[in-house]
């Protein structure tokens, strides 16, 4: 039978907190200050990230490909995950909670974030399937992602996150671990809390191992495509920059969500030391938060728009200036046709081009279409001996 964990009847009959007083279920508890605060300001700077990174994606030339819609849908996932995996378990972890210290409140937290945590896989699987299908079977992806259809496999993922907290067992956070577990009573030794009650969620673990093996098997794929595609097409075997880019930025997020996974399936297994505990659980946080490093500084079409659109005009002419570069020349550079190329999600540029004669008009043409790698390889050492920082925020920003 199908039964929803917040449930008032559900909750008393599976996860009940009468058999000790408040003060008594508060003594259980472990404060840890300073982990909690880790976990709080992991969480943090991977939101603030993200926040660029959604303007961006929310552009409209941007969200006509399938790919930046899934990625997009992927960051508001990830974003709300966030508060309770990071923010919310950092101020549980300073406090010194258990489950039946703040029993409402942690079960409505644990089942939020475990939702997710779900969501957010079945996302990053669909998004290593639209990769596979784009480069193996164009026109099986055309069938399945072209136009609206991508906004089917954002329910179907919806769907798929709330039967599988909403109607599972519960997660709960207890301080003696540091990190959120199965049972409700997480090192607390009596035996009337779990009698005849099971608390592994088997669906939770069954999603967790198909996550492993279907997210390597995925890029395991893609890359191998991808590799002999280039092996093909060229003698000599060399990627791009952007296929390097795309190649950081897949195993980045696959090894985050696939570390999670692992580790939580451990963790909830066997008893194992504590430092495994806590390194699942900023795993978790990082399978949330890692994609904000990624698309900031790994995408080129995101890092572009960032610099482009939100970085102040009188900053872009300080970087500019401090970086030593040349203010009045004439550059030419291709206007943009908002052509991006599916399987990369690159942004590529049209065959038109106009001179930009102003100061801040060659700003922008540099950033936009220059080689920054080759311009900071040949003033390297001056990069080094003068006003390093304002530099660095150029090659950072500035599309390769």
């Amino acid at each position: 039978m199908v039964q929803l964990v917040l449930d008032p009847k559900f909750i008393q009959k599976n996860y009940p907190c009468d058999f000790l007083t408040q003060a008594e279920w508060k003594a259980y508890g472990n404060p840890n200050l300073f982990l909690g605060i880790a976990y709080i300001l992991i969480g943090l700077v991977c939101i603030l990230l993200y926040i660029p990174v959604i303007i961006i994606l929310m552009r409209k030339d941007l969200l006509e490909n399938s790919c930046y819609k899934l990625i997009l849908f992927l960051t508001f996932v990830d974003v709300l995950a966030l508060i309770p995996c990071s923010l919310i378990t950092g101020w549980l972890t300073i406090d010194g909670q258990v489950y039946c210290s703040s029993p409402t409140f942690i079960l409505y937290s644990g089942t939020i974030g475990m939702c997710g945590w779900n969501i957010s896989c079945f996302v990053c699987l669909v998004l290593a399937f639209n990769r596979c299908l784009d480069i193996c079977l164009p026109k099986v992806w055309e069938l399945l992602f072209a136009g609206k259809k991508t906004l089917l496999w954002i329910v179907a993922s919806i769907l798929y996150g709330v039967k599988m907290s909403f109607f599972a067992p519960g997660l709960f956070y207890s301080s003696r671990g540091g990190a959120w577990f199965y049972t409700p009573y997480y090192l607390i030794t009596v035996k009337e809390f779990s009698k005849d009650v099971e608390y592994m969620n088997w669906g939770e673990v069954v999603h967790n191992i198909i996550i492993v093996v279907g997210l390597s098997t995925m890029y395991t794929i893609f890359i191998g495509t991808l590799f002999c595609k280039l092996k093909t097409c060229k003698n000599k075997f060399k990627l791009s920059s952007s296929q390097k880019s795309l190649l950081i930025q897949t195993t980045f997020i696959c090894s985050a969500s696939m570390s999670c996974a692992g580790l939580y399936m451990v963790t909830n297994w066997i008893i194992v030391n504590k430092t495994v505990i806590i390194a699942s659980q900023i795993a978790w946080i990082l399978s949330h938060g890692c994609s904000s490093f990624s698309l900031a500084f790994c995408n080129k079409t995101i890092r572009t728009h960032i610099y482009q659109d939100l970085f102040p005009n009188r900053l872009k002419k300080y970087f500019y200036s401090k970086a030593g570069l040349p203010k009045g020349n004439t550059i030419k550079i291709a206007a943009q046709n908002n052509i991006y190329k599916r399987s990369e999600c690159v942004c590529l540029r049209g065959d038109k081009s106009f001179a930009a004669n102003s100061s801040l008009a060659s700003i922008k043409a540099f950033l936009t279409d220059f080689d920054l790698s080759k311009v900071f390889d040949s003033i390297l050492p001056d990069l080094i001996q003068h006003v390093l920082f304002p530099k660095l925020i150029i090659k950072t920003f500035g599309p390769n």
